[in-house]
């Protein structure tokens, strides 16, 4: 058991930044996620009259606000 303790404790930088690549990669693909969602919406607002047109595309620019917000998270500035 101790072992275990050992490669845990010595290659705790390697988990870290493991871990920080990671998070990063899948905030970045988040974030082309969230810009394809918005691009989706805006089409589909041309090509449909709809009158909650406004609460679609806050919602959209809202959930670019989240996928920055976790870019910057990730990187650990905040």
């Amino acid at each position: 058991m101790q072992w275990l303790i050992d490669i845990f404790s010595t290659n705790a930088s390697i988990f870290y930044v493991l871990f920080k690549l990671f998070s990063i990669v899948i905030s970045v693909l988040y974030l082309i996620y969230a810009l394809i969602v918005l691009r989706q919406s805006r089409l589909m607002l041309r090509a449909i009259e709809e009158t909650g047109g406004a609460v679609i595309r806050f919602i959209s620019f809202l959930q670019i606000l989240l996928a920055i917000f976790l870019i910057v998270l990730s990187f650990g500035i905040i």
